[in-house]
């Protein structure tokens, strides 16, 4: 996934859209994104958000209809 191959100074980002990423699984590296509001992980094929979503205490909003038949989280 291209955010683990680049050191990118992220630290500070509020809101990240990978809709339409071909994702299988949301990298780990996103839930030390403890600025983040917003995540959208709509038309991907994550199919679980693991438990580690609990790092991310400023997230209000979760987005993840779409994908593989799952409902949306908003």
């Amino acid at each position: 996934f291209w955010l683990q191959r680049r050191n990118l100074g992220l630290k500070l980002l509020r809101v990240l859209h990978l809709t339409g990423v071909h994702l299988e699984e949301v990298p780990d590296i996103i839930f030390s994104l403890v600025n983040l509001r917003y995540l959208s992980c709509r038309e991907t094929k994550v199919k679980e958000i693991p438990s580690s979503l609990g790092n991310l205490y400023n997230l209000q909003t979760l987005g993840s209809s779409e994908n593989g038949g799952r409902s949306s989280t908003t």
